[in-house]
């Protein structure tokens, strides 16, 4: 009795809401309510809360895995070991991208020992879906039926891609605090009075959200305008007064507008081929089959092994060496492949990665978007590492890519199979977070500003107006922690919100190839840099060659000019 109040106070404190579960070993194990899954791209998840009741630490090791395989794209296992504190609480998410998980199932080990989902009464759905559309979140505190309303007045299902509007079962106080579960949503609704409930943590998230090309609508009957649209970093935050349901039709048709936009260029990974990726973001030469060299080498060993070696060994009358001249015959001609092969291409691994980070240095927050492409002659043995706040979405024409697999123990590990052997591979990436990298204006000199690059990275260019609309830019590349005096110059200048618009537009086009700082137009007291390696975007793997364009937009730090 005692146990099953202190079961109930500790999930009422933590406010979770539960689906399934059981006891093991004094270990309870719960799965969680999640948002909806049901989207078209992003990252997918599942949800549990730990309660370990025993007075010792308790290792506990989850392991998803599909339980039926058809091959092509498919993810084969989801791994993640944690350790719950004596007689304490913890939550686990596991996520993975927007692949198949055929009728996923579950087995958690328990310091040792192994417990199957039937063992432990909780069920797991299946995650595979196909189908392209703009999939919205709302909140039930957001007023009215908007389904109603979209399909009446806009007839939103004749367009190219259907609306999907579906409601959170789960209140906003027990949202996750990891921007990377709501990327998968095109809009999210909610209202001024979630903003309030929700944790600082939820909030920012959610902030991330909308700075990663998400669009965030905010219903606050208390705003003092009908509406406002306001593009934040890669994404645009609505804020209206009245609900969805009062909207005119010319908000609606712009904020459907908008949020299929950001369905469209999230969806790119399913349209793009290897071949048309590679293109874009050359990371090897265009892979084709040597046909008539291959065929003409192919003559030459059938010559050399068939009737060229038993002729000689006839006359030499020594044909019995047929035996073992035939097998060092064919060995050297391997050798000689293999040696061609990795001479013409070399051992080390070759990274290409274009990126734009825009980074608030007031908010601290860098949002960064781009693409990387791998080309691995050998394929290294630890797969590819990124951060826990790193959206990568492999390109779906890569079918080669079954059954791989995700241990997310530290951070985001894909393993076994995300990159084949001399096979190029490509991905989209989206990653935000906060950081306290700043580009410090120092103060002015008669021969113009000094600043000191605080970027912790090579800056290969650098353009800069400052706050009282005067522009300046480096002469010369600009090391990190370096202080250097920038010149004045001509830069085109534009206000702060057709700058973001730009950014806002760099969002919904093709991440791999189109991103270099001059087409960055500025306005004061923000800055645009070329960036030999990017601090905010790690490469996966430690590249033997790195081709990389990494370009940052900053907003200065108010202050900063002395």
């Amino acid at each position: 009795m005692h146990k099953k109040l202190f079961t109930v106070f500790i999930l009422l404190f933590c406010g979770l809401a539960l689906r399934a579960g059981i006891e093991v070993d004094g270990v309870e194990i719960n799965q969680l309510t999640p948002l909806p899954q049901d989207k078209a791209h992003g990252y997918q998840n599942y949800d549990f809360v730990i309660i370990n009741r025993k007075p010792s630490a308790r290792d506990i090791r989850f392991y998803i895995y599909p339980r039926h395989s058809y091959g092509g794209f498919t993810i084969g296992s989801i791994v993640k070991t944690v350790t719950v504190a004596p007689s304490s609480t913890a939550k686990v998410t596991l996520y993975y991208p927007h692949m198949n998980l055929h009728g996923a199932d579950i087995r958690i080990t328990i310091d040792g020992s192994t417990y199957s989902g039937n063992d432990l009464n909780i069920s797991l759905s299946s995650r595979t879906y196909y189908m392209e559309k703009v999939s919205i979140l709302i909140t039930k505190s957001v007023p009215g039926n908007i389904m109603k309303f979209r399909n009446q007045k806009l007839n939103s299902y004749s367009t190219e891609k259907r609306f999907d509007y579906q409601y959170a079962d789960i209140p906003v106080s027990q949202w996750n605090k990891n921007w990377l579960l709501y990327g998968g949503f095109d809009g999210i609704m909610l209202s001024a009075k979630d903003l309030k409930r929700m944790s600082n943590d939820v909030r920012s998230a959610l902030e991330q959200y909308a700075g990663m090309g998400g669009v965030l609508m905010i219903y606050d009957p208390d705003a003092t305008f009908r509406e406002r649209f306001e593009n934040v970093g890669f994404g645009l935050k609505v804020t209206c007064k009245h609900p969805p349901e009062k909207w005119a039709n010319s908000v609606w048709r712009k904020y459907m507008a908008e949020t299929r936009a950001t369905s469209g260029t999230l969806l790119q990974w399913k349209r793009k081929t290897s071949d048309a990726a590679n293109r874009d973001l050359k990371v090897t030469k265009d892979v084709k089959v040597p046909v008539r060299p291959l065929f003409i080498f192919m003559l030459i060993f059938v010559i050399i092994i068939g009737p060229l070696n038993y002729f000689i060994l006839y006359r030499k009358k020594k044909r019995i060496w047929i035996l073992w001249t035939s097998p060092v015959i064919a060995a050297i001609f391997s050798f000689i492949v293999i040696f061609y092969a990795f001479w013409s291409e070399g051992w080390h691994s070759r990274v290409s990665m274009n990126t734009i980070t825009f980074l608030d240095e007031n908010n601290r927050t860098a949002s960064t978007i781009g693409g990387i492409g791998y080309y691995c002659p050998i394929v290294p043995g630890g797969g590819l590492t990124f951060s826990g706040s790193t959206e990568i979405q492999p390109f779906k024409e890569q079918e080669k890519l079954r059954n791989v697999g995700i241990n997310l123990t530290q951070e985001q590990n894909l393993r076994s199979g995300w990159l084949q052997s001399r096979v190029p591979s490509h991905f989209l990436l989206r990653k935000c977070e906060s950081r306290r990298e700043r580009l410090e204006i120092r103060g002015r000199t008669a021969e113009g500003i000094e600043v000191l690059n605080g970027l912790g990275a090579k800056l290969v260019n650098l353009r800069l107006v400052d706050f009282d609309g005067k522009c300046y830019s480096a002469l010369e590349p600009v090391l990190p922690g370096q202080k250097i005096i920038l010149r004045k110059c001509d830069i085109t200048k534009t206000s702060l919100p057709v700058m973001q618009q730009e950014l806002r537009n760099k969002f919904k086009g093709n991440w791999l190839n189109y991103l270099a700082p001059k087409i960055i137009s500025l306005s004061k007291g923000t800055y645009c840099a070329k960036l030999a390696e990017s601090p905010f975007m790690k490469t996966g793997i430690v590249p033997g060659e790195l081709m990389a364009r990494n370009t940052i937009v900053g907003i200065l730090a108010k202050g900063d000019v002395k």
